[in-house]
C-alpha cells in the first residue's frame, strides 16, 4: 500500500505470470501533504445514534488513525448534522433532533479517540446543526423526498 509512506528508501519488485521481474527504487524525501477525509451517513426518521464499530463509520476513523501513525500531527474533524421538516414528537423539534444527532457523533468520537489515546491529536468539533428541506405537506410516507436531508457529515482538516 503506497498510501501513508514515511521518508525513506522504498523497493518494489514485480513479477509476471511467467517469471518474469521488473524492480524499482525510490527514495521518498518527504511524505505527500495528508488528505482530508469525509463521511456521510443518512438515517431514518428519529434516528440519531451511529456506531463507530461498523460499517463505513468504522473505515473512516480507520482512516484517521492510519494518518495519524503514517506522521499526521494533529486532525479536526467538524460534524454537520441536519434533520428534515418532518415533525418529530421523540425529540419535540427538529432542531432538537439535529442537534442530538451532532451531539452523538460528538461524543462517540471523542471516547473513541480517547480510548486510542488520541484525544490530543483529533479535535472534534460540531460545525453546524440545521433542519433543512422542504416544507412538510403532511407526506410522511414520501421517504425519497426528505431523506437527502437527514444525515450527519464529518469532514477532516
Amino acid at each position: 500500500d503506497i498510501n501513508g509512506l514515511k521518508k525513506g528508501d522504498y523497493t518494489v519488485t514485480v513479477t509476471d505470470a511467467i517469471g518474469q521481474t521488473a524492480t524499482c527504487s525510490s527514495t521518498l524525501t518527504e511524505p505527500g501533504p495528508p488528505q482530508d477525509i469525509t463521511f456521510k451517513h443518512y438515517f431514518d426518521y428519529n434516528a440519531d445514534k451511529l456506531s463507530i464499530s461498523e460499517g463505513k463509520l468504522q473505515s473512516f476513523v480507520s482512516q484517521i488513525e492510519q494518518q495519524m501513525k503514517s506522521g499526521r500531527e494533529k486532525i479536526s474533524i467538524a460534524i454537520y448534522s441536519s434533520a428534515s421538516n418532518v415533525p418529530t414528537r421523540t425529540f419535540g423539534s427538529n432542531d432538537k433532533l439535529a442537534r442530538s444527532r451532532a451531539q452523538q457523533m460528538e461524543k462517540e468520537l471523542n471516547t473513541y479517540f480517547a480510548a486510542k489515546g488520541l484525544s490530543d491529536k483529533v479535535k472534534v468539533k460540531v460545525a453546524s446543526s440545521a433542519v433543512n428541506g422542504p416544507k412538510y405537506e403532511g407526506d410522511f410516507d414520501n421517504q425519497e423526498k426528505y431523506r437527502e436531508y437527514q444525515f450527519i457529515e464529518l469532514k477532516t482538516e
